[in-house]
Protein backbone atom coordinates (compact mmCIF):
# COMPACT_ATOMS: atom_id res chain seq x y z
CA UNK A 1 0.00 0.00 0.00
CA UNK A 2 1.33 3.47 -0.97
CA UNK A 3 -0.67 6.43 0.02
CA UNK A 4 0.28 9.89 -1.58
CA UNK A 5 -0.54 12.98 -0.05
CA UNK A 6 -0.78 16.10 -1.83
CA UNK A 7 -1.58 19.75 -0.03
CA UNK A 8 -1.58 22.97 0.25
CA UNK A 9 0.67 24.51 2.62
CA UNK A 10 -0.33 24.86 5.83
CA UNK A 11 -3.40 22.85 5.65
CA UNK A 12 -1.73 20.08 8.19
CA UNK A 13 -1.50 17.48 5.62
CA UNK A 14 1.97 16.89 7.35
CA UNK A 15 -0.07 15.96 10.41
CA UNK A 16 -2.36 14.17 8.64
CA UNK A 17 0.11 11.56 6.84
CA UNK A 18 1.86 11.08 10.13
CA UNK A 19 -1.23 9.60 12.02
CA UNK A 20 -2.07 7.30 8.37
CA UNK A 21 1.48 6.21 8.61
CA UNK A 22 1.02 5.32 12.58
CA UNK A 23 -2.17 3.85 11.64
CA UNK A 24 -1.50 1.33 9.05
CA UNK A 25 2.50 1.15 10.74
CA UNK A 26 4.38 2.11 7.82
CA UNK A 27 7.28 4.61 7.36
CA UNK A 28 6.02 8.47 6.38
CA UNK A 29 8.23 9.92 3.91
CA UNK A 30 8.01 13.42 3.84
CA UNK A 31 10.61 16.20 2.54
CA UNK A 32 13.47 15.22 4.74
CA UNK A 33 13.00 11.53 4.88
CA UNK A 34 12.67 10.64 1.31
CA UNK A 35 16.07 13.14 0.76
CA UNK A 36 17.73 11.04 2.99
CA UNK A 37 16.56 7.90 2.02
CA UNK A 38 17.18 8.79 -1.69
CA UNK A 39 20.60 9.81 -0.34
CA UNK A 40 21.27 6.49 1.52
CA UNK A 41 20.41 4.17 -2.22
CA UNK A 42 22.75 6.45 -4.13
CA UNK A 43 19.57 7.85 -6.38
CA UNK A 44 19.73 11.96 -5.13
CA UNK A 45 22.76 12.76 -7.09
CA UNK A 46 21.13 11.97 -10.26
CA UNK A 47 18.05 14.13 -9.32
CA UNK A 48 18.73 16.51 -6.87
CA UNK A 49 16.04 19.04 -7.97
CA UNK A 50 13.68 16.56 -7.85
CA UNK A 51 13.82 15.56 -4.83
CA UNK A 52 14.71 18.73 -3.10
CA UNK A 53 10.60 19.76 -5.21
CA UNK A 54 12.47 22.23 -7.08
CA UNK A 55 11.44 22.71 -11.42
CA UNK A 56 13.75 24.08 -13.71
CA UNK A 57 11.50 26.07 -16.00
CA UNK A 58 14.02 25.31 -19.07
CA UNK A 59 13.97 23.25 -22.48
CA UNK A 60 17.08 22.62 -22.57
CA UNK A 61 17.53 21.40 -19.24
CA UNK A 62 14.64 19.22 -20.19
CA UNK A 63 16.27 18.12 -23.19
CA UNK A 64 19.50 17.39 -21.08
CA UNK A 65 17.56 15.50 -18.60
CA UNK A 66 16.77 12.72 -21.21
CA UNK A 67 15.95 13.98 -24.43
CA UNK A 68 12.66 16.23 -24.03
CA UNK A 69 8.88 16.40 -22.35
CA UNK A 70 8.43 12.86 -22.13
CA UNK A 71 11.34 11.57 -20.83
CA UNK A 72 10.92 14.45 -18.05
CA UNK A 73 7.62 13.43 -17.50
CA UNK A 74 8.88 9.84 -16.87
CA UNK A 75 10.75 11.35 -13.75
CA UNK A 76 8.88 11.31 -11.00
CA UNK A 77 8.23 7.12 -11.51
CA UNK A 78 12.28 6.73 -12.12
CA UNK A 79 13.21 8.67 -9.14
CA UNK A 80 10.59 7.38 -6.77
CA UNK A 81 11.13 3.37 -7.94
CA UNK A 82 14.86 3.81 -7.64
CA UNK A 83 13.80 4.42 -3.86
CA UNK A 84 11.14 3.12 -2.77
CA UNK A 85 10.34 0.07 -4.97
CA UNK A 86 7.24 -1.39 -3.77
CA UNK A 87 7.64 -0.38 -0.21
CA UNK A 88 4.75 0.54 1.54
CA UNK A 89 4.56 4.15 2.82
CA UNK A 90 2.91 7.13 3.00
CA UNK A 91 4.25 9.57 0.77
CA UNK A 92 4.18 13.24 1.33
CA UNK A 93 4.06 15.03 -1.99
CA UNK A 94 6.82 14.58 -4.92
CA UNK A 95 4.23 13.97 -7.02
CA UNK A 96 3.08 10.96 -6.11
CA UNK A 97 0.04 10.49 -6.75
CA UNK A 98 1.40 10.72 -10.54
CA UNK A 99 3.70 8.35 -10.05
CA UNK A 100 2.24 5.68 -8.60
CA UNK A 101 -1.08 6.50 -10.98
CA UNK A 102 -1.16 2.84 -11.91
CA UNK A 103 -0.37 0.96 -9.06
CA UNK A 104 -3.51 -1.01 -7.89
CA UNK A 105 -2.60 -0.21 -3.96
CA UNK A 106 -2.19 3.31 -4.62
CA UNK A 107 -4.12 6.03 -2.72
CA UNK A 108 -4.13 9.37 -3.97
CA UNK A 109 -4.91 12.00 -1.47
CA UNK A 110 -5.10 15.80 -1.95
CA UNK A 111 -5.68 17.85 0.90
CA UNK A 112 -6.59 21.57 1.58
CA UNK A 113 -8.09 24.59 3.79
CA UNK A 114 -9.16 27.97 3.26
CA UNK A 115 -6.20 30.27 2.82
CA UNK A 116 -6.90 32.30 6.05
CA UNK A 117 -6.95 29.05 8.13
CA UNK A 118 -3.65 27.91 6.12
CA UNK A 119 -1.59 31.38 7.34
CA UNK A 120 -2.79 30.99 11.00
CA UNK A 121 -1.49 27.16 10.98
CA UNK A 122 1.59 28.51 9.73
CA UNK A 123 1.80 31.29 12.14
CA UNK A 124 1.56 29.11 14.89
CA UNK A 125 3.87 26.22 13.31
CA UNK A 126 6.41 28.25 12.52
CA UNK A 127 5.95 31.21 15.07
CA UNK A 128 6.24 33.93 12.42
CA UNK A 129 4.76 37.08 12.04
CA UNK A 130 1.44 37.34 9.51
CA UNK A 131 2.77 38.69 6.41
CA UNK A 132 5.75 36.21 6.64
CA UNK A 133 3.40 33.42 6.53
CA UNK A 134 0.70 34.82 3.83
CA UNK A 135 4.23 34.60 1.78
CA UNK A 136 5.06 31.22 2.71
CA UNK A 137 1.71 29.94 2.15
CA UNK A 138 1.32 31.71 -1.16
CA UNK A 139 5.18 30.74 -2.39
CA UNK A 140 4.91 27.13 -1.83
CA UNK A 141 1.60 26.88 -3.36
CA UNK A 142 2.88 28.46 -6.34
CA UNK A 143 5.91 26.36 -6.19
CA UNK A 144 4.09 23.29 -5.84
CA UNK A 145 1.86 24.26 -8.85
CA UNK A 146 4.95 24.75 -11.00
CA UNK A 147 6.95 21.47 -9.48
CA UNK A 148 3.47 19.37 -10.32
CA UNK A 149 2.97 21.11 -14.15
CA UNK A 150 6.91 20.34 -14.81
CA UNK A 151 7.01 16.90 -14.13
CA UNK A 152 3.96 16.03 -14.97
CA UNK A 153 2.10 18.14 -17.24
CA UNK A 154 -0.88 18.08 -14.53
CA UNK A 155 -2.52 20.76 -12.73
CA UNK A 156 -1.59 20.61 -9.11
CA UNK A 157 -5.07 19.79 -7.01
CA UNK A 158 -6.66 18.93 -10.08
CA UNK A 159 -9.75 17.01 -8.06
CA UNK A 160 -9.22 14.01 -11.64
CA UNK A 161 -5.63 13.67 -10.77
CA UNK A 162 -6.54 12.32 -7.47
CA UNK A 163 -8.81 9.38 -5.50
CA UNK A 164 -9.78 11.64 -3.20
CA UNK A 165 -9.83 15.41 -1.86
CA UNK A 166 -10.66 17.08 1.47
CA UNK A 167 -10.60 20.21 3.19
CA UNK A 168 -8.89 19.84 6.52
CA UNK A 169 -9.78 22.48 7.63
CA UNK A 170 -13.42 22.15 7.08
CA UNK A 171 -12.96 18.37 9.19
CA UNK A 172 -9.79 18.67 11.28
CA UNK A 173 -6.71 16.08 11.31
CA UNK A 174 -8.34 13.37 12.62
CA UNK A 175 -11.88 13.66 10.68
CA UNK A 176 -9.84 14.00 7.57
CA UNK A 177 -7.68 10.27 8.69
CA UNK A 178 -11.09 8.24 9.58
CA UNK A 179 -12.27 9.76 5.83
CA UNK A 180 -9.02 8.16 4.42
CA UNK A 181 -9.21 5.02 6.21
CA UNK A 182 -12.60 4.60 5.44
CA UNK A 183 -11.73 5.47 1.16
CA UNK A 184 -9.11 2.69 1.57
CA UNK A 185 -10.99 -0.23 2.99
CA UNK A 186 -13.88 0.62 0.64
CA UNK A 187 -11.20 0.39 -2.36
CA UNK A 188 -9.58 -2.93 -0.80
CA UNK A 189 -12.91 -4.42 -0.39
CA UNK A 190 -13.87 -3.52 -4.03
CA UNK A 191 -10.83 -5.13 -5.43
CA UNK A 192 -11.08 -7.88 -3.26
Amino acid sequence: MIITIARQCGCDGDQVGKRLAEIYGIPLYDKRAIIQKAKDNGVYDRMPNFFREKSINSLLYAIAAGGGELDLFQTPLRALQAVLGDESCVLIGRCGNYAFRDRSDAFRVFLSADHEERVKNIVRDHQCNRTRAEKTVDDTDDKRREFQKFYTGEDWGDAENYDICLNVGALGVEPTVRIIRAYIEEKQRKQG
